[in-house]
């Protein structure tokens, strides 16, 4: 699927736990004429959460998404021109 970046967001949150923390991006993106958005946690899939950290307003990239079976949603998986494992 082709995204349009619109923004990308990073904040740095606190653990459930509460002992430790972790980032958290926002990608907000055009696909096939909508506006959606992403979230992204760093202890997920590093290198995608990595790659996309770096996306700028404009950019245009190709994803890829699975389906996560145990919550139901899509994940990003990787891509082309974002991910630094591609």
């Amino acid at each position: 699927m082709l995204i349009e970046i619109v923004a990308v967001e990073q904040e740095e949150r606190k653990s459930a736990s509460g002992t430790g923390s972790y980032n958290m991006l926002t990608v907000t993106y055009k696909s096939n004429g909508r506006v959606a958005e992403k979230k992204l946690m760093s202890f997920v899939n590093p290198s995608v959460f990595e790659g996309m950290k770096g996306l700028n307003k404009g950019e245009v990239r190709e994803v890829t998404s699975v389906k996560n079976e145990k919550t139901g949603y899509l994940d990003c998986s990787g891509g082309r021109g974002f991910s630094t494992t591609s």
